[in-house]
This record gives structure tokens, C-alpha cells and sequence, in this order.
């Protein structure tokens, strides 16, 4: 009886500090993830203000008074309109 109660203490106690190791590894690695999230937010702003200047840039680029300057330039001289007959336009049909 005495061997009896001895195993079961000893496999409550295993237990338990199997259960306490996990429960600090899981806290742990909850630590390390909240470590971790001000410096991906950083990087996270830090990509979307690229992102704005980019867009900036692309809107600076594609400003049609802009076009028409370079249109002028010697360097885009040989691109030209094209005529009425090569142009192809696509449409979907509207369903009726």
C-alpha cells in the first residue's frame, strides 16, 4: 500500500511540472511574440510610407502635362499617335 501511494505522489509530481514546463514555454514564446510586434509595426510603417512616396512618384510620372513635355524632347520623337484604323477597343456587351 505504502509502494501504491508512493508511485501515484511521484506521478502527480511528474505531472505536474510537466504541466508547469509548459505553461512556462508557452509564456515564453508569448514574450518573445510580443517582443517581436513593435519591430514588425516598424517595418510594417515604415512599408506603407514607402509605399505613399511610391505612389507619389508613379502619379508625378504619369502626369499628363508631364507626358506632353516629354513629347516634345528630341529622345521620344520617334513615338507617334496612332492612327484611327490600329486602334482596337474592347468592351464586355452589357447582359440583356
Amino acid at each position: 500500500m505504502q509502494k501504491q501511494t508512493f508511485w501515484a505522489l511521484l506521478l502527480g509530481i511528474i505531472f505536474t511540472v510537466a504541466l508547469l514546463l509548459f505553461y512556462v514555454n508557452q509564456a515564453v514564446s508569448l514574450t518573445e511574440l510580443r517582443l517581436e510586434l513593435p519591430k514588425e509595426s516598424k517595418e510594417l510603417k515604415e512599408i506603407l510610407e514607402g509605399n505613399t512616396s511610391l505612389q507619389y512618384e508613379i502619379d508625378r510620372l504619369e502626369n499628363p502635362a508631364r507626358l506632353m513635355q516629354l513629347m516634345h524632347q528630341p529622345e521620344f520623337s520617334h513615338l507617334k499617335y496612332p492612327l484611327e484604323s490600329e486602334v482596337i477597343i474592347l468592351y464586355d456587351e452589357p447582359d440583356n
